[in-house]
């Protein structure tokens, strides 16, 4: 009997002890803001936050660096198509030079002194020497020529008729 009476003895004091105490206000525990907030720790401002500043700062700089390397790209995209612009350009006029040589070979190489003349021009032409002739001579002297096109010096040239 004696150990229940301590019991409630020590209930008691323990109960009167509790209320004084909350009267005038010596529980720091229970007046604690971490009592009042439930553990939930208080926000931090992110711009406090060393972290964050320098994961901004490697974005950042991972941006400028992409950045950089997207003006070399078009630079040298850039410096490409101007190398294949002056190619193009260099073949152009080989090919026009070559071209131009081939029609002056062709031009020297014919023999006879070919007349170009308008491509409207298509009526056959008699030469100064069988003008002064009869038309049965110019038959049988000389063959006739009449002009035609010729895609090869874009002109109209004199050839024999047939």
């Amino acid at each position: 009997m004696l150990k229940i009476s301590t019991f409630i003895t020590v209930l008691v004091i323990a109960g009167t002890v509790a209320s004084t105490a909350e009267a005038h206000r010596m529980s720091a525990f229970y007046n604690s803001s971490f009592y009042r907030n439930q553990g939930r720790q208080s926000a931090q401002p992110c711009h406090n936050d060393k972290r964050h500043n320098l994961e901004e700062a490697f974005a950042r700089a991972r941006e400028r660096r992409l950045a950089e390397l997207r003006a070399e790209r078009a630079q040298a995209a850039a410096l490409a198509a101007k190398r294949a612009r002056l190619a193009a350009i260099a073949q152009k006029k080989a090919a026009a030079a070559k071209q131009a040589a081939k029609t002056a070979a062709v031009q020297t190489t014919s023999g006879n002194a070919t007349n170009v003349a308008k491509k409207s021009d298509q009526l056959p032409v008699s030469t100064a020497s069988n003008a002064t002739a009869t038309p049965t001579q110019t038959a049988a002297a000389a063959p006739q020529t009449c002009r035609r096109y010729s895609a090869a010096s874009d002109a109209v040239i004199e050839i024999p008729c047939q």
